[in-house]
């Protein structure tokens, strides 16, 4: 009886708020699209309306600011005082924009590191900013020159607040490779599900698997632009599990196999029906404005007691706005310092 008493009150207050808050909508619609403060702006508004022409110019002059205090930190704008927002969208975007590369993703590798952002309160400095992006392009460098396959290339970077206090923002960095030209281009047979053990039976084209052939399938998918191109606003469309996404006739869209033998195989059948599957998955879940930029699929296994040696495939799928460009993409830093 109490519950019920208490979700009329909310209920009440609700409706008596409602006209307020269509009024404050009203308001912060109408505000002047010029103003000079950007803190309640969010980054995807930044830019709305420019053409991608103007968006590179942006990006260029930020990149050129950023030079000049690398030049000199003495320089006045290291000074230039920004709000968070803004930073963060700069620092992915000229990231991406500067090295990402214009390629179809095929076998899609991410890394996380972590970077500091000395902050002054709720001040952000334009000379702090210089230092933290050179500081994420060092993790992504480093990361990239680890991989030793040779056709590999740095595809994008997603730059969150991953921590905050009032002297230090730690800043996450979610990059994004792909390695190229390692499965072989004709695919008619069974590979096993995980482990990177190759094909079924034989073992060959190991250390691959069918969480790669899934992989690259599902990418050979995604709208590739040509010319060049780079990516902003990047996010999460789905991130989880296929197998508890059904399809009209109640089949599993992914992989997974409970309490089965070490070795689970995965036909050309099930591969081409789970491949299918996350392209729908992708599909479904793509944020508004934004499209598909990746798909990434890993094996999993369970030790849970009850639930022994289960088998299954996670999977990701990022989403962002591609620009064209009219410079071509730089190659990341080798700095062998950071390796």
């Amino acid at each position: 009886m109490k519950f019920n008493i208490f979700f009329k009150n909310i209920y009440s207050i609700i409706w008596i708020l409602l006209p307020f808050i269509f009024v404050t909508l009203i308001l912060v619609s109408c505000q002047d699209e010029n103003e000079s403060s950007v803190s309640n702006i969010n980054h995807k508004t930044m830019f709305q309306g420019y053409s991608d022409a103007q968006i590179e110019d942006e990006l260029i002059l930020f990149l050129n600011q950023l030079d000049t205090i690398r030049n000199d930190s003495n320089d006045p704008l290291a000074d230039e005082v920004l709000e968070l927002e803004p930073i963060l969208w700069y620092l992915e975007a000229c990231v991406n924009y500067k090295y990402g590369v214009s390629v179809q993703p095929e076998l899609v590798k991410i890394d996380t590191s972590y970077v500091n952002f000395i902050v002054s309160g709720t001040t952000y400095k334009l000379g702090d900013v210089q230092v933290s992006y050179d500081a994420v392009v060092d993790s992504i460098a480093a990361y990239f020159y680890e991989l030793r396959e040779e056709e590999k290339y740095f595809l994008m970077t997603n730059i969150s607040v991953a921590n905050q206090t009032s002297q230090n923002i730690t800043l996450q960095v979610i990059s994004y490779f792909t390695l190229n030209g390692i499965i072989p281009d004709v695919n008619d047979y069974d590979w096993y599900w995980g482990f990177e053990l190759g094909q079924c039976g034989t073992h060959n084209e190991s250390p691959l698997d069918a969480t790669d052939i899934i992989m690259r399938g599902a990418n050979a998918s995604i709208y590739i632009p040509a010319p060049e191109f780079y990516y902003t606003d990047i996010q999460i469309g789905y991130s989880g599990y296929p197998y508890t996404i059904l399809n009209n006739n109640n089949e599993p869209l992914g992989f997974y196999s409970p309490a089965y033998t070490y070795q689970n195989c995965i036909s050309e059948e099930e591969i081409s029906f789970f491949t299918s599957g996350l392209i729908s998955i992708g599909e479904s879940n793509i944020p508004n404005n934004l499209e598909i930029c990746s798909y990434f699929v890993e094996p999993l296994a369970t030790l849970w007691v009850d639930h022994p040696n289960y088998r299954f495939h996670s999977a990701k799928v990022t989403c962002g706005i591609h620009h064209y460009r009219t410079q071509s993409v730089e190659s990341l830093p080798n700095n062998q310092n950071n390796i």
